[in-house]
């Protein structure tokens, strides 16, 4: 027969290894790491993910507004072209107007000298095209991830509302000013003559409402100080338009996957 004993240990050892199995306390500690070590790699994929999801929509942000702003670049640099060409025709009909204005007054000349009267009345605004710009400066410029392009274009957008603005003021108020000294000159009823090439006036043809001579010296001086902004004016815009042109090969060279 077997041992008491012997056969009462073997019990105890059966009811403990049972005891144990059920028991999660006694699961062996690598199993507790590993499921640590999948939750943590779960959490951090989702991070991960989360992340890149991120990034590519900030890319995908960088990459619109990059071509939105060369696009808008493209258009300032038509519209400066434009510019210096509608101010350096102003400045040639300013020589021409002094010109006819000089004493004694030509009636032959009155149909040109009305002409250039009547071009005198047309002014020309730079077309900024700052939609993308405004929108970067609204909290966006973070997307851009090329610090020297978030630079210039900080420093372009700057010259133009501090400086070129400012000249372009200036001009217009000069401008504004003109017109009051034309007004108080010129018959506007002879406006209709300066379309009217067959038109002949005689020697009865009264270029001014009075014949100031004065008010005449006045607006001719004014003339020139006109053309003096117009030339200062065009000095800026072709400043500008280096400035435009080097900003839109630096944004070629700096994104070159982007924009090529």
């Amino acid at each position: 027969m077997p041992d008491k004993k012997q056969t009462s240990r073997k019990e105890q050892s059966k009811v403990a290894s049972e005891s144990n199995r059920d028991n999660p306390v006694s699961k062996k500690w690598w199993k507790y790491l590993l499921e640590s070590l999948m939750l943590f790699i779960a959490v951090a994929l989702g991070f991960l993910s989360d992340n890149l999801r991120e990034q590519f929509v900030d890319r995908k942000k960088e990459k619109q507004y990059i071509l939105s702003m060369l696009e808008d670049l493209k258009q300032d640099t038509l519209s400066i072209r434009q510019n210096i060409d509608f101010w350096q025709a102003r400045i040639k009909g300013i020589d021409s107007l002094r010109h006819f204005l000089k004493p004694p007054l030509n009636p032959e000349n009155g149909v040109t000298l009305y002409r250039l009267l009547w071009k005198m009345y047309d002014f020309t605004d730079l077309k900024y095209h700052d939609e993308t710009i405004q929108q970067l400066k609204s909290g966006n410029f973070g997307l851009l991830k090329n610090q020297h392009v978030v630079t210039e274009l900080v420093n372009y957008d700057l010259l133009i509302h501090n400086q070129y603005y400012y000249i372009e003021q200036s001009t217009r108020d000069q401008y504004i000013y003109l017109r009051h000294l034309q007004h108080e000159l010129v018959d506007a009823n002879n406006f209709t003559i300066s379309s009217d090439w067959t038109f002949k006036p005689d020697l009865s043809f009264h270029f001014f409402i009075k014949n100031d001579a004065d008010k005449i010296f006045n607006y001719t001086n004014e003339l020139f100080n006109y053309k003096h902004f117009a030339s200062v004016l065009i000095v800026n815009d072709k400043n500008l338009l280096q400035t435009a042109s080097k900003l839109i090969y630096l944004i070629h060279k700096e994104y070159p996957k982007l924009v090529n």
